[in-house]
């Protein structure tokens, strides 16, 4: 015999809770995706050198005293910490809250124009060509 009451209030629970967990997992993962082509609010490895480079020719141009011919100049983290050009938090991965220190060097292209390269350590990234002596012969 067929039951003519309908759905009964087991089979209702279930497929509410089949519904909910369903909805849960799309809001997830449409969160997870948007947050994938928004990027994050953090600084990654590359950003640090990026303002490494920036605030290091900015360094160039405000305090080196000294004319860059055809050798290579090297500014730290450190003299750029000193003179306030950035801040101890620019230093942070904040993924991994890796703190890093760098330098840049700062050299003239063919065009005579100034650009820089920069490298950085930090406990779990460190970037390829990184030299320690740098940093100690710099300070």
């Amino acid at each position: 015999m067929k039951n003519k009451n309908g759905w009964g209030f087991s089979s209702y629970i279930i497929g509410s809770s089949v519904l909910l967990l369903a909805l849960l997992i799309a809001t997830f993962l449409i969160i997870r995706f948007y947050s994938s082509l928004v990027g994050t609010n953090g600084t990654t490895y590359a950003e640090i050198e990026s303002k490494l480079s920036d605030k290091a020719l900015l360094y160039i141009n405000e305090y080196y005293q000294k004319e860059i011919t055809t050798g290579v100049v090297t500014v730290s983290s450190t003299k750029l910490l000193k003179n306030e050009l950035l801040n101890a938090k620019d230093l942070i991965e904040t993924e991994n809250a890796d703190k890093c220190i760098g330098y840049s060097l700062i050299r003239k292209n063919e065009e005579e124009k100034l650009i820089s390269d920069s490298y950085i350590k930090c406990s779990e990234y460190e970037t390829p060509g990184y030299q320690s002596w740098r940093i100690i012969n710099n300070e």
